[in-house]
């Protein structure tokens, strides 16, 4: 269900696997029941919006923003297909007196889902090919260069 033709024709055009398919269908589920309002009330449930593709150049530019509402609704979610990227989320303009950012590693395949503050106060951007993600875990510090090529989400 993609918003336009050229959206659909990009898509169609990476010839996602059965397992693919299967991995976006697990995607909706999860959302659904994680993400999504449950009510027994039918009026109350929450509907798909139109989905749609990002296809963005190995050197291409997603700068920072916060997604409209009216397009993406309450909840932001992204399955990365073709690459690994590095996501920075920073506080609104408006926020300035909160300093800081805090990246994601976004490996090929994996998603991303905003909701609640860091959908409406953060915005989100991607980093360049070739930035560092600094991996904490214990007592050690890791430091992945991502090299980021296409990148499908």
């Amino acid at each position: 269900d993609f918003h336009g033709t050229e959206e659909e024709r990009i898509v169609s055009s990476c010839d996602l696997s059965k397992e693919t398919i299967q991995t976006i269908q697990r995607v909706r589920h999860h959302l659904e029941q994680h993400h999504f309002f449950n009510s027994a009330s039918p009026d109350d449930k929450v509907g798909w919006l139109p989905s749609h593709a990002i296809d963005l150049a190995k050197h291409g530019e997603l700068t920072a923003h916060v997604d409209s509402v009216k397009f993406s609704g309450g909840i932001v979610a992204g399955l990365s297909l073709l690459s690994s990227s590095i996501m920075r989320l920073r506080p609104e303009k408006e926020k300035k007196e909160e300093e800081g950012y805090i990246d994601l590693w976004l490996e090929q395949g994996s998603l991303y889902v905003l909701s609640g503050v860091a959908r409406y106060e953060y915005t989100h951007e991607l980093l360049p090919s070739g930035s560092i993600f600094t991996k904490l875990g214990g007592m050690e510090e890791e430091e992945i260069q991502v090299e980021r090529d296409r990148r499908l989400s």
